[in-house]
């Protein structure tokens, strides 16, 4: 069975067409159902009902629904000062949980003295029932004690199973990119539910 629609993200900062847009078939052009003056960084649409998460370069997650009004979900704003942005998202095999990656913009800081960076950058997860949120993991930033490459982690591009119990995630760091999942997708402040590849630099999870 074709696809009712294609979804696209179009990311460049300096592109007057930043956003998604959907496509359909057949028809030449496409249609931006974001906001233009918004700056979308991640996205994803839950096929059930045709429901859209999106973030943004400034750190809000939004929801919105088919013939219903824009609903904001979170704003980092509200919570700190410092420039987080939306990294990537992923609606749960239920629809009833967003994972979604929280990045903290600029590397090159003192850490010690922005004590809410290191708190709210992260792997997140979100129950969309009662708007809980859970942070799953903790991106590393920087060690400035490591002389000129500085270790660092970050975890995005959260991808879910099919049962909705864990979450393959993308992690980033100085030396390029790897492959770990998160199994159960729960907090577990040993991350003993963490678990790596037994070589480096895979690339992509499924």
């Amino acid at each position: 069975m074709l696809p009712t629609s294609l979804y696209v993200l179009n990311p460049r900062y300096d592109s007057p067409n930043r956003g998604v847009w959907r496509l359909d078939p057949g028809v030449t052009e496409a249609v931006r159902v974001t906001p233009p003056d918004l700056q979308v960084t991640a996205f994803d649409v839950w096929p059930d009902d045709g429901r859209m998460a999106y973030g943004t370069q400034d750190g809000r997650l939004y929801l919105v629904m088919p013939e219903q009004e824009l609903r904001l979900l979170y704003d980092v704003g509200q919570q700190s000062d410092y420039a987080f942005s939306i990294d990537s998202l992923a609606w749960s095999p239920d629809g009833s949980q967003l994972a979604y990656s929280l990045l903290y913009q600029d590397w090159e800081t003192d850490f010690e003295s922005r004590p809410n960076v290191e708190s709210l950058s992260g792997l997140w997860l979100l129950n969309l029932q009662d708007g809980a949120q859970t942070r799953l993991l903790s991106n590393q930033h920087p060690d400035e004690d490591v002389g000129d490459w500085p270790y660092g982690r970050i975890y995005t591009d959260p991808i879910w199973s099919p049962d909705g119990t864990a979450l393959i995630l993308r992690v980033g760091h100085w030396e390029g990119s790897d492959v770990a999942w998160l199994d159960p997708a729960g907090y577990q402040p040993d991350e003993t539910n963490l678990h790596d590849p037994p070589e480096l630099f895979w690339q992509h999870g499924s």
